[in-house]
């Protein structure tokens, strides 16, 4: 967690600075935030290893966000102070933010230190098909050139985050969904797949569609929903498919 926050300020430290190379105060301004969301996730997360993961988790992918509006290519416009502090603030409340969704995720998984094993299928599928989502953006050879790493370094990153994130998010659901039938566990299981099918098409380009931030947020929620919505049903809680 320590890691996530210093890395998260660095980059928008860098962020700012390059953009206004002779004042510290525009460092301050886009560090505190972070400095903020320690002092709450140390208290409020810092116990548990799940609650630290899903909010460094959110602190880096709220960043990348972040950096591409401090560089002006979130709102498509030249940025200025005003909307240098409007980003700031508003990233101080995501992060304090992200530390409840941590919460949330500790309450998930309870208090132990190892997953029940029935569940560790389940992780190991998660984690396979969020890495292959993951890798996918290597297709897109065009993106790793030095130049274009430099002019959109901020914005490959988010992607990176969303391409697993919801795998991530469906891992820690999955956690404490109890018990399901073999049939609906693999029907669970064949969303997933196909899920990982409409990321590596995205964004490995097979689409043929360009990386774009609100493509890549609508693909992140509407793919953490599908998946969270199929778990729930798959709960061995009530008669039916079996």
């Amino acid at each position: 967690m320590r890691a996530s926050h210093a890395i998260g300020a660095g980059l928008a430290a860098a962020t700012l600075a390059g953009r206004h190379p002779a004042g510290w105060g525009w460092v301050a301004l886009a560090t505190w935030p972070y400095a903020l969301s320690y002092v709450v996730a140390r208290a409020a997360v810092s116990g548990s290893r799940v609650g630290a993961a899903a909010q460094s988790t959110l602190l880096m992918l709220y960043t990348m966000v972040a950096v591409e509006a401090y560089r002006g290519r979130l709102f498509d416009r030249a940025p200025t102070p005003a909307i240098d502090a409007a980003v700031s603030v508003a990233l101080a409340l995501v992060l304090v933010v992200a530390s409840g969704h941590g919460i949330s995720a500790q309450r998930c998984v309870g208090s132990a230190g190892e997953p029940d094993p029935r569940h560790r299928h389940d992780i190991a599928v998660h984690a396979v098909l969020g890495s292959v989502a993951f890798a996918s953006l290597g297709l897109r050879a065009d993106l790793w050139t030095p130049a274009r790493l430099l002019e959109r370094g901020p914005g490959i990153g988010a992607a990176l985050i969303s391409a697993a994130l919801p795998f991530a998010v469906s891992a820690l659901f999955s956690l404490n969904s109890g018990v399901m039938t073999p049939r609906r566990r693999w029907c669970r299981t064949a969303t997933l797949v196909t899920g990982a099918g409409i990321s590596i098409g995205y964004y490995g380009g097979l689409f043929g569609w360009p990386l774009q931030l609100g493509l890549d947020w609508t693909l992140l929620i509407a793919l953490s929903m599908a998946f969270i919505l199929v778990t729930d049903w798959a709960r061995d809680d009530e008669p039916g498919l079996r």
